[in-house]
């Protein structure tokens, strides 16, 4: 193990399906990584624990390769309050709007957390080691349970009054007669475009 990647971060993905974790070191690098289902569940506290779970269980990988973990970076599929960690809005995760997420996490690790939504961090990931490397001005779309999306622009964030500036998931295309969407709208894109809305729509036949 270089010098380089002594110090790790524990990267969290908290998907509507799946809760995925990672150490990383600074120069982009994986070591080890964890998978597992994201808790059916009414209780933020649930969800709190299942990513408590995956990071000691990165932590203990990190400690057999003789690294540490530095910070906890945790992504969500909503709109998130970076400044205060707090989820304002998850349509998939319907447990954590309101929830002040990073307090929670930051008290059970002991370890400095950063909430961002997971299309910002996958259009940010994208520009440091991914398909635009070297661009200072994107749209990044992120197809999974949900339809989510991200801008930068001039190698800037672009988050908008509510920091929903991307969520091209919850504009509504077909707003009369369309599909109820979770987020409370009707005909959102989501609800046609996403994994979910396939797996329905096949189903529907």
């Amino acid at each position: 193990m270089t010098k380089h990647s002594n110090d790790l971060i524990c990267a969290v993905d908290l998907g509507g399906t799946n809760l995925r974790a990672a150490n990383i070191d600074r120069d982009g690098r994986i070591y080890g990584r964890t998978k597992t289902a994201t808790p059916e569940t009414d209780s933020a506290e649930d969800i709190v624990s299942a990513i408590v779970a995956a990071v000691r269980e990165c932590e203990t990988e990190s400690l057999k390769r003789g690294a540490q973990i530095q910070a906890v970076s945790v992504v969500v599929p909503g709109s998130v309050q970076v400044g205060t960690g707090v989820v304002v809005n998850a349509p998939n995760i319907p447990s954590l709007p309101g929830f002040r997420l990073t307090a929670a996490l930051s008290e059970a690790l002991e370890q400095p957390v950063l909430l961002e939504n997971d299309a910002n961090a996958a259009a940010l990931g994208e520009m440091w080691r991914g398909a635009a490397r070297n661009c200072k001005t994107i749209v990044c779309l992120t197809l999974g349970t949900g339809v989510g999306g991200a801008i930068v622009f001039d190698g800037e964030l672009w988050r908008g009054v509510d920091g929903t500036a991307g969520e091209i998931g919850h504009t509504s295309v077909e707003p009369f007669g369309g599909v109820k969407c979770k987020c409370g709208n009707v005909g959102c894109l989501e609800v046609y475009a996403s994994g979910t809305a396939i797996v329905r729509m096949a189903r529907e036949g």
